[in-house]
């Protein structure tokens, strides 16, 4: 009986096909083709070259995954900032044409991703100040996990869990990932600053879009309003006043306005100004009517919430236009006006004025920076014309901001004015300084400084506007 071969100790008892093929070359004695020895000389092999099961491919499938997460994270943060920045009415055109509640639960899940970066970036900010000893480090990373792991349970109770996945930031591991590459947490965060700035700036444009419009339907409504409270920068004094300010009304406008917005700060900038404008009228000897300009940020961003005393966006604006127009002139330019700002597009009756930093405000004679001439402070320091960092001071950067001119109308009397002024709030009241810039201009002259066309009332339409308000139900004119 002939011996049976013995089998080569790396043929077993379950083998694949491939395996099989192996043993059967073993078992004839032949050299399999894989050996060394049936190889050419220069067919050589490295270790990393014989990895079973790893793709070619590896390198270029992580970075692809790393690109999509980014753009998902950008794509959040936009939804986010978006979301929180935008007026009410903006947001409703765009629930409208979208016909679902989509932009809201994005901007929800894009406030969590937001967090999540915020979080990370504190605790390697706190990694980069820490000292070098290694408990310390270890401390901080156990506190790192103790709190990352909290807040992805508040997420993932919440709904927003997926959203974190798709940024690369769903677990501790993705986080910790992010947070010891510095040069990839740096792409994160300035993915985040540039959907910030993006936004804002959008809704800057949405404002002054918002203020345009406003003023175009208070000044336009009929001829006759047009012609009282319009005037182009290039037309001549006659034609253009058609009547005689009613100031009572104006009066009555002026009030309901200080009523309701006197308790928000973000509305002092205005009144200070209404009231710089009036007082620096007054003190005028000559004929000559005080213009004001100001940035259209000073009404747009006065007063954003109802808490604040106002009605929110839409209809502050409205309310801040209305009781302005009452009593001014609107002048339209129709001439572009360059202030650091190249190629600005020109809207009707608003200038493009690029505010770098600070600006003379010839309200008061000094610098004011952008806070006190009635923007935010987080508006100066978000918005930038540049497309990288924050800032207004350096080159190339800049608020772009829209401003809007208007006179004091030339029926107003002296006595009108003083009375215009008594509504106003006392400058130690406004804690702000005058928004805008006055000046002195001879285009259009008073015809009315001594009152000679003035309608006085008796003392009882005094009394009673004075304690009603809305006197004309109880004395008729």
């Amino acid at each position: 009986q002939t011996p049976k071969k013995p089998m080569p100790p790396s043929v077993g008892p379950f083998l694949s096909p491939s395996s099989e093929a192996a043993a059967a070359e073993a078992a004839s004695g032949a050299a399999p083709a894989s050996h060394p020895r049936s190889r050419d000389k220069d067919d050589v092999r490295t270790p990393k070259d014989c990895v079973v099961g790893k793709p070619d491919n590896v390198g270029t499938d992580a970075a692809a995954t790393a690109q999509e997460a980014e753009k998902r994270f950008g794509y959040y943060c936009r939804a986010f900032y978006s979301s929180a920045i935008s007026t009410n009415s903006a947001k409703s055109a765009r629930s409208r044409r979208s016909g679902s509640d989509v932009p809201n639960s994005e901007g929800r899940d894009g406030k969590v991703v937001v967090e999540a970066l915020d979080l990370i970036c504190r605790h390697a900010s706190l990694d980069h100040n820490r000292s070098d000893s290694s408990k310390d480090g270890e401390e901080q990373l156990v506190q790192f996990r103790r709190e990352y792991g909290a807040f992805l349970s508040r997420s993932r109770s919440s709904g927003e869990g997926a959203a974190l996945k798709e940024c690369s930031l769903g677990s501790i591991s993705d986080a910790l990932s992010l947070r010891s590459s510095p040069e990839r947490l740096g792409r994160y965060v300035r993915i985040k600053d540039r959907a910030r700035s993006d936004a804002h700036s959008s809704s800057m444009s949405e404002r002054d879009d918002g203020l345009r419009r406003v003023l175009l339907e208070e000044t336009s409504s009929s001829e006759e309003a047009r012609r009282r409270t319009t005037m182009d920068s290039d037309s001549d004094e006659e034609g253009f006043v058609a009547s005689v300010v009613d100031v009572h009304a104006a009066r009555s406008l002026l009030r309901r306005f200080v009523s309701s917005h006197r308790r928000s700060v973000g509305s002092h900038p205005l009144l200070a100004g209404l009231r710089a404008l009036l007082d620096r009228q007054l003190k005028e000897k000559g004929t000559g009517l005080m213009e004001w300009t100001f940035d259209g940020a000073a009404v747009t961003e006065g007063c954003r919430v109802k808490s604040c005393g106002g009605g929110g966006d839409g209809e502050y604006i409205k309310e801040a236009v209305r009781t302005l127009t009452s009593f001014l002139v609107w002048v339209r330019e129709w001439e572009e006006q360059e202030v650091g700002c190249d190629d600005a597009p020109l809207e009707v009756g608003m200038s493009p004025h690029k505010w770098r930093g600070t600006y003379t405000n010839s309200v008061n004679g000094d610098k004011n920076d952008a806070v006190a001439n009635g923007t935010s402070g987080a508006r100066s320091s978000s918005v930038s014309g540049g497309s990288g960092g924050s800032g207004s001071g350096g080159s190339g950067s800049g608020i772009l901001s829209t401003s809007v001119t208007f006179r004091l109308h030339p029926t107003l009397s002296n006595r009108s004015l003083k009375r215009l002024l008594e509504v106003l709030p006392p400058s130690k009241e406004l804690h702000a300084r005058p928004t805008g810039s006055l000046k002195l201009t001879n285009s259009a002259s008073r015809t009315n400084a001594g009152g000679e066309m003035d309608v006085h009332r008796d003392l009882c339409h005094e009394v009673m506007e004075n304690v009603f308000g809305k006197f004309k139900l109880f004395c008729p004119r």
